[in-house]
């Protein structure tokens, strides 16, 4: 008798610490390109599903609560150009991913972190703490000495995927910044459920069009792949709502250093599922992306 009691407290937990609530979206959101790479649909016809399919159950949640699905004519813009550059995320991402696989390239996407930082600061006036000043190098570094291989010895594809993975990070950054905005100049009554459901639709409709131009295929092969199809736009959909819930109340410096929680996790979940050895450096790396986050995300007392 006691669980709905229960449950609201953990809610209520969660709702007053959005640090934490966005750094629980990260976590999830680290599971995706797990699904990415066993999917055997083509790379953009994959992000399509992923943001279609998620669109989808966005809109059909508010319609079963009865929630406000209509928003602003500005709201509905901004969103829309959050979605075009969420679109050029995945269609970025998701070609780093076939081609380095889905560990490296969720780590270099997790450049954004300097992006966001340097946004933070210069753009929006957030103070330089000591804290990001040590972490942001901190995790860099990391980054690097886990993707730390001589350049010239690569394979061709092998470039070609860590320079997508660069851009992911760009296109990243664009839409974070574009989801913040929106936060920022939306009416209490705004749903994070709507915002990201419209943002779906948008990055579906761009993705569609691109689906077009690389002459990609659509069709879904079998049960499996529609299944895991689902899932993979069930989590990540579920993972962006409790993300965008949180942008509104976290500097943006910091919401670029908890997000690293993706790459970090997704790393390690590579190496788990696909058998990828480890060596010392790579470790090295790891232990000091997550030294980064834990201090980037510790407050100051001032």
């Amino acid at each position: 008798m006691k669980c709905p009691g229960q449950d609201g407290v953990i809610r209520d937990w969660l709702n007053n610490r959005p640090a934490l609530r966005l750094g629980l979206g990260a976590t999830l959101l680290s599971f995706a390109p797990i699904l990415v790479r066993v999917s055997e649909s083509p790379p953009t016809a994959t992000a399509f599903y992923r943001t279609f399919m998620g669109g989808l159950m966005m809109l059909l949640y508010l319609g079963i609560r009865r929630q406000p699905i209509i928003l602003q004519r500005r709201m509905m813009l901004m969103l829309c150009a959050a979605g075009a550059a969420f679109a050029l995320d995945l269609f970025f991402w998701h070609r780093s991913i076939y081609r380095v696989g889905p560990g490296l390239a969720t780590l270099l996407s997790g450049f954004q972190v300097f992006i966001l930082a340097i946004v933070g600061v210069f753009v929006f006036g957030e103070r330089l703490r000591w804290q990001l000043v040590v972490s942001i190098p901190s995790a860099l570094l990391g980054i690097a000495l886990i993707i730390g291989i001589d350049w010239s010895l690569l394979r061709p594809a092998y470039r070609t995927g860590k320079v997508f993975g660069l851009i992911t990070a760009l296109c990243y950054s664009g839409y974070l910044l574009l989801m913040r905005w929106a936060r920022k100049n939306a009416r209490d009554s705004v749903s994070p459920f709507a915002e990201v459901a419209w943002m779906s639709v948008a990055s579906a409709a761009v993705l569609a069009a691109l689906t077009l131009k690389t002459g990609e295929s659509l069709a879904i092969t079998g049960s499996r792949e529609a299944i895991l199809l689902f899932g993979y736009a069930f989590l990540a959909q579920f993972a962006l709502v409790v993300i965008s819930s949180s942008l509104r109340s976290v500097a943006a410096s910091l919401v670029g250093l908890l997000l690293l929680l993706e790459p970090t996790f997704a790393y390690v979940w590579d190496l788990s599922f696909f058998h990828r050895s480890l060596t010392l450096t790579e470790m090295s790396g790891a232990a000091l992306a997550i030294f980064a986050i834990f201090l980037g995300s510790a407050k100051s007392s001032g």
